[in-house]
């Protein structure tokens, strides 16, 4: 019986040890995940503040949420272009998906 007691106990701690493993390689795919598709929506939202050596930089250097904080505080090179819905989308998603990021990271 009381081997029958650490086997039980020994169980349990190995399924709990796998679930958060488990849960561990969820949380690491979306994050790898997200940070290909921030990059692809970066790309796209900062064609209107092109050439822009900072914004590059940032880019390049992946730096997303300082390039987030410099598109806000930066006029674009070319303003119409950078009013246009199809960018105005891409920096509301790049942002979206940013804070996703931001709290994925906070817990892993």
């Amino acid at each position: 019986m009381e081997n029958a007691l650490f086997y039980t106990f020994s169980t349990i701690a190995q399924t709990l040890a796998a679930a958060i493993a488990l849960l561990g390689a969820f949380a690491l795919y979306r994050l790898q995940s997200i940070g290909g598709l921030l990059h692809d929506l970066a790309v796209s939202a900062v064609q209107p503040y092109l050439p822009n050596d900072e914004a590059q930089k940032l880019l390049g250097e992946e730096r997303f949420a300082e390039l987030d904080e410099y598109l806000r505080n930066t006029p674009p090179a070319r303003p119409q272009e950078a009013n246009a819905p199809y960018y105005l989308g891409k920096r509301s998603t790049f942002a979206d998906h940013l804070a996703k990021q931001i709290s994925i990271q906070r817990l892993t």
